[in-house]
């Protein structure tokens, strides 16, 4: 599962390196960078979600759809396994309880099925915690969705103030743009 989910993030991350590449050129220094298309940051964005968005200049909204994603997705992972060890301590509290009732005393059953309760308890507790960032997982990723496709989050963003590199004399330099629509 991790080895999967690892391939698929540096995937994502290479075609990411590849859409914004940055060439320096020339003497002075001149600053290329080659946008890349909406089609291709669509697709980046279903790859994993923000990675569209920031690839397509909206930097903001692609790192925190970035870091949101990947925290959900840690925790879900996290309470899937912790799910699953409750799960397991459920089921031998259920084996000793069901031994007791065979052959034992009262108050042995008594403590047994206490501690039955409590392992039901956590149980339930962590099927709500995994079920919770499974579907927080989901919902940001289908807004990712709608954001790509509807709302228009790849579209290149147009920046109204930048530096630009400006050769002044012999020397590099920078120049700041402003841009009024």
């Amino acid at each position: 599962m991790w080895r999967r989910q690892t391939t698929v993030f540096i995937v994502c991350l290479g075609l990411f390196c590849m859409a914004s590449d940055t060439v320096a050129q020339g003497p002075g220094f001149q600053v290329q960078r080659d946008q890349v298309s909406v089609g291709q940051a669509r697709v980046l964005s279903v790859l994993y979600p923000g990675l569209g968005q920031l690839a397509a200049g909206n930097r903001q909204r692609g790192t925190a759809m970035i870091v949101g994603h990947t925290a959900f997705l840690v925790a879900w992972l996290s309470s899937n396994s912790d799910f699953g060890t409750h799960e397991d301590q459920f089921e031998l509290e259920t084996e000793r309880y069901l031994a007791l009732r065979e052959g034992g005393n009262f108050a042995d059953a008594d403590e047994a099925w206490r501690r039955l309760t409590d392992r039901k308890d956590d149980l339930d507790q962590a099927h709500t915690v995994r079920v919770a960032f499974g579907a927080l997982t989901a919902a940001l990723y289908a807004y990712n969705l709608v954001d790509v496709f509807v709302l228009g989050g790849v579209e290149p963003r147009q920046q109204r103030v930048s530096l630009a590199p400006q050769k002044i004399g012999d020397a590099p330099g920078l120049m700041l743009v402003a841009r009024w629509r």
